[in-house]
């Protein structure tokens, strides 16, 4: 026991000995090996070895080292122990003659982020070839940011440079799901702890992003985006990544100044000061590829005010995607009626009928013209409209 016992009292104090076993006493720098190999389906064996000077020996035994004759090897007990605390609070089933690392992902993870790094200060390790990149050499995750030419949406851009096409969506998915970390087919661990992947994965629940809609570049509407920038407004980083042309929209919209836009020219009515106020609001956000809600009390014209804007829009634009209006069944006549009083030159078309009539119907839709339908019938007819891209949709 002096091996054990003499360290710990010579650091408590000074330590007078017989000269007999003084002089059997040697002290040797410990050197500690940690050999890892793979051991039936992906699991792996540890084996340590602590050696002193030419001695070698299972560090959980428990006899007196001897040297050369009766000689006596001092153990670095407090290295021992540090290397045996790692060891002991790792995910590793200890049995009588080995130590397991478990086929586990969350257990091979640990072991190898975050214990492997640690026992490296220490512990000369030695393992497989193939369990030599276990962890994924640091990816950068970089996002960007840019307008769609054709759709007015912004395009978001994920990328991990090095990581296939094939496995960003899973990567993202892990990232929506909070893990640490993401196993990649080829059996590499691709650690999620970074501060990069940390704001993407907060990125990613911020926009609400469902499973299946993540994907190396997502479409989102440009007010997100707007939203984005401005919860993440300390995020200079982060801004950097949005394109020229959307900062130069950015700038455009918060510098904008109130607008007035020559109201169409087929429209018959006149138009009230709030509703032409109304009217103008609308066309600023479509100037902008944004949405709003126009929330006017009842009575004071929100039909006539979306009547004025689609006609304008219809005026402006020579090929315009079909516009659907959803609204309580109700008063699907009503806004036949009031097209009819004030924009008469607009097609307008109820989609009603059996389900073979409604599928024809949603078919067969065509530009510059207005489309009806209820809240009922686009739940029932969805799926027709699948294939289906209007320029606007309103709901009242």
């Amino acid at each position: 026991m002096v091996s054990y016992v003499l360290p710990v009292l010579q650091k408590s104090g000074r330590v007078e000995m017989d000269e007999e076993i003084e002089t059997r006493i040697e002290q040797e720098e410990l050197i500690a090996e940690l050999y890892i190999t793979p051991f039936e389906a992906d699991k792996h064996q540890l084996q340590l070895i602590y050696r002193y000077g030419s001695q070698s020996f299972d560090p959980f035994q428990t006899e007196e080292l001897e040297a050369r004759g009766r000689q006596v090897i001092l153990r670095d007990i407090e290295k021992e122990n540090y290397i045996m605390h790692l060891i002991e609070n790792s995910p590793i089933l200890f049995s009588a003659d080995r130590m397991v690392l478990q086929a586990d992902d969350e257990k091979l993870y640990q072991f190898y982020y975050r214990v492997i790094p640690k026992l490296k200060k220490l512990v000369t390790v030695h393992m497989a070839e193939e369990l030599e990149e276990m962890i994924q050499k640091q990816v950068e995750a970089v996002t960007s940011f840019d307008l769609t030419k054709d759709s007015g949406l912004l395009s978001i851009s994920f990328d991990f440079e090095g990581i296939p096409e094939d496995e960003i969506q899973d990567v993202l998915v892990s990232l929506k799901e909070k893990k640490a970390f993401h196993r990649l087919k080829n059996g590499r661990f691709l650690s999620l702890e970074d501060k990069a992947y940390r704001e993407m994965a907060r990125m990613i629940e911020f926009l609400d992003l469902r499973k299946n809609a993540l994907k190396s570049t997502v479409q989102v509407p440009v007010y997100r985006g707007i939203q984005l920038y401005e919860t993440f407004s300390k995020d200079q980083k982060l801004h950097s990544q949005f394109s020229r042309n959307y900062n130069e929209l950015l700038e455009t919209i918060q510098h904008e100044k109130e607008t007035h836009f020559d109201l169409p020219k087929g429209l018959k009515a006149s138009l009230r000061d709030y509703q032409v106020t109304g009217f103008n609001w609308m066309k600023s956000l479509s100037k902008y590829g944004l949405g709003g809600i126009l929330a006017d009390d009842m009575g004071l014209g929100k039909t006539i005010q979306t009547i004025t804007y689609l006609l304008s829009e219809l005026e402006e634009k020579e090929q315009l995607a079909p516009i659907l209006i959803v609204t309580p069944a109700s008063l699907l006549y009503n806004w036949l009626n009031e097209f009819r009083n004030f924009a008469p030159q607009v097609p307008v078309t109820i989609i009603q009928g059996n389900k073979e009539k409604r599928e024809k119907q949603i078919e067969q839709i065509e530009r510059n013209q207005v489309y009806l339908i209820s809240y009922p019938t686009l739940r029932q007819d969805q799926d027709f409209f699948s294939n289906q891209t209007v320029s606007y949709g309103y709901f009242g």
